[in-house]
């Protein structure tokens, strides 16, 4: 089996990860919370449909609806804000 290398810098919130498909995604936003999370997206097309509770439900062109918790200045864990990314299609 061919292992591959990858160089993976790590800087205060530059984080590189390698999936499953061996294609690095990059995610620059990887310790917010959701209101960082949410304009984000706002700057990527996103718009609020609803909220419900603490999550702010926000869709774009039809798409399917994402929810983003907001739960004040709490940080989000690493791999949610991943999924969330990963769903709105947000690379940068």
């Amino acid at each position: 089996m061919r292992q591959h290398q990858i160089d993976v810098n790590l800087l205060t919130t530059d984080i590189k990860i390698l999936t499953h498909n061996l294609k690095v995604v990059y995610c620059g936003l990887c310790i917010v919370n959701g209101k960082e999370l949410i304009n984000k997206m706002k700057r990527n097309g996103w718009i609020l449909d609803r909220i419900n509770g603490s999550h702010h439900i926000r869709v774009r062109d039809g798409k399917r609806s994402i929810p983003v918790p907001v739960h004040g200045k709490k940080d989000l864990p690493k791999g949610l804000v991943l999924k969330i990314l990963k769903q709105a299609e947000i690379k940068e």
